[in-house]
């Protein structure tokens, strides 16, 4: 005997289908809105420009609290993107960079004078250039992301933004090897 289903009777499948898959677009949908609003929080923190249209392999991600709020934001872009994104922020004007010392240079100054403490825990230590010396400079990172891999720049710069009276303020980290672009801000 061979059974068929009129449009009448039809299965609830499809209709369930089709409302999962609606569900799953609203959800991806609200991932995205939600990644662009934190890109947006993150550049009003820094006071920093639009990311280039060039901007590819962006990463955000964000801890908050009643108290405190804090950013961190990847991108990758061409090296003329990237000097014209840090030329329109206005969070950075003024802000001398400081270079990231050379491996043999940061051998040169030795371990003690790098490392007079442990690095803080969440922090990364980056050696960077005194003029005629390096120090060591720590970068708050969160564990659980491995793309916000700052302690493997060997060539760049760091940039401190100032704290402005809202107490927002961060880091932000130039790889000149890789064109990519870190960013670790905070309000409190």
């Amino acid at each position: 005997m061979l059974l068929t289903c009129s449009p009448m009777h039809s299965s609830p499948h499809p209709r369930l289908l089709a409302l999962l898959s609606l569900l799953l677009l609203a959800g991806c949908e609200d991932a995205k809105d939600r990644d662009l609003r934190r890109i947006d929080i993150t550049r009003r923190i820094g006071r920093l420009a639009p990311l280039p249209t060039q901007a590819r392999d962006v990463q955000v991600y964000e801890v908050s609290n009643t108290f405190a709020s804090s950013f961190w934001l990847r991108f990758e872009a061409p090296a003329g993107s990237i000097e014209a994104f840090l030329a329109a922020s206005p969070g950075l004007a003024g802000v001398v960079p400081q270079r990231m010392c050379s491996q043999e240079q940061t051998a040169a100054a030795g371990a003690l004078a790098m490392r007079p403490h442990p690095p803080l825990p969440g922090t990364v230590s980056l050696s960077v250039s005194t003029g005629d010396s390096c120090e060591r400079r720590d970068i708050q990172v969160h564990s659980q992301l491995p793309w916000f891999d700052v302690g493997q720049v060997r060539t760049g710069r760091l940039y401190v933004i100032p704290q402005d009276s809202d107490a927002n303020g961060g880091t932000l980290v130039v790889d000149d090897e890789r064109h990519t672009l870190y960013v670790a801000v905070s309000h409190s």
